[in-house]
């Protein structure tokens, strides 16, 4: 059974901007250094397709095959299609939890960045719990 997974690069995009603001807020003087603007974009959408090939090297059981705005799956026929919903969204916030990683490294905010790349690699393997999500033969 083939399942895709859609990644919405807008909401992608708008959380780690909502997450690099409310952390630059935090630090007194460093939101302009911090949070991701309209003119950073082109550089957190490399950071976008990085955590993505990450992602998809890591669901390589499911000979993961990505595109440019999805990652088609092969999973066995009693895959419950009722996870696919949850299974979109882990991975758009383990997207978006790697990327976020990798602009606090480029900001020098390594404490964060160590933040959310553990939330990273928790998000990723809920996705893989979730991947393993069964139907139960009749």
């Amino acid at each position: 059974m083939n399942i895709i997974l859609t990644i919405n690069k807008n909401n992608i995009l708008s959380s780690i901007k909502s997450i690099t603001g409310f952390t630059g807020k935090n630090i007194e003087g460093k939101i302009d250094n911090i949070s991701v603007t309209d003119d950073e974009e082109t550089i957190i959408s490399d950071l976008i397709k990085k955590a993505t090939t990450n992602i998809v090297g890591s669901l390589f059981l499911y000979s993961a095959i990505l595109s440019d705005a999805d990652i088609s799956l092969t999973l066995p026929a009693n895959y419950n299609n009722n996870a696919t919903a949850s299974a979109i969204s882990l991975l758009e916030n383990t997207i978006v939890n790697y990327a976020s990683s990798s602009w606090f490294y480029i900001a020098r905010l390594d404490k964060d960045a160590e933040t959310y790349l553990n939330k990273a690699g928790s998000t990723l393997a809920e996705l893989q719990d979730v991947l393993c999500s069964r139907n139960k033969p009749l």
